[in-house]
């Protein structure tokens, strides 16, 4: 099951392969298909638009399907949760949602100085997560050590691999207008 929202569509079927995307793409398929070589954490990073959240969603999809426990939730989102269940006396099974995943997707990692609880629930979510053998992907517009974050955060999300995804040349992105006008006449297909 998946804990977290997820956009239907958002798959790697619709995920439109490009030069300055390939090697976030081939590290993700990896992740998500549990490869023996899979990067963990894998930070993909790049300027808003270039794809992040699809990949992030196309990942948990694909893990989706083979029935391993997923979660998946942009970092305002994991902040109010956690939050919220210290507040409503609610954080062990918080914790224990996240901790036992076998695949944790943070889309839209930032500066985390206003939430120092949070982020070191996520160290200690991405700790017992590899040590269980799990994954770990998050996204984030600037690479980690550009982030804010604690140097702890950051020298676990750097034990992986740290890929920037780049925008579209020219030519890629006509293809991708192509496409989507190709996708918007058919009705998404249901998951």
């Amino acid at each position: 099951g998946i804990f977290g929202r997820m956009t239907p569509g958002y798959t790697f079927a619709r995920y439109q392969v490009a030069e300055g995307n390939r090697l976030a793409v081939e590290a993700a398929n990896a992740l998500a298909d549990g490869d023996s070589w899979r990067p963990t954490p894998l930070v993909v990073h790049g300027t808003p638009g270039v794809g992040k959240s699809h990949l992030l969603q196309a990942v948990a999809w694909r893990a989706r399907e083979q029935d391993r426990r997923v979660v998946c939730l942009s970092w305002p989102d994991f902040v109010g949760r956690f939050v919220g269940s210290l507040r409503g006396g609610e954080v062990e099974r918080f914790k224990e949602q996240v901790r036992t995943a076998d695949l944790l997707l943070i889309g839209a990692l930032r500066d985390a100085a206003t939430a120092p609880k949070s982020v070191e629930e996520l160290s200690a979510a991405i700790d017992a997560i590899r040590s269980g053998q799990g994954a770990i992907l998050v996204s984030a517009e600037l690479p980690p050590k550009e982030l804010g974050l604690p140097q702890r955060l950051v020298s676990r999300l750097e034990e992986g691999l740290i890929v920037e995804v780049q925008a579209f040349n020219s030519e890629e992105r006509r293809r991708f207008a192509e496409l989507s006008l190709i996708h918007i006449s058919q009705p998404p297909r249901p998951y």
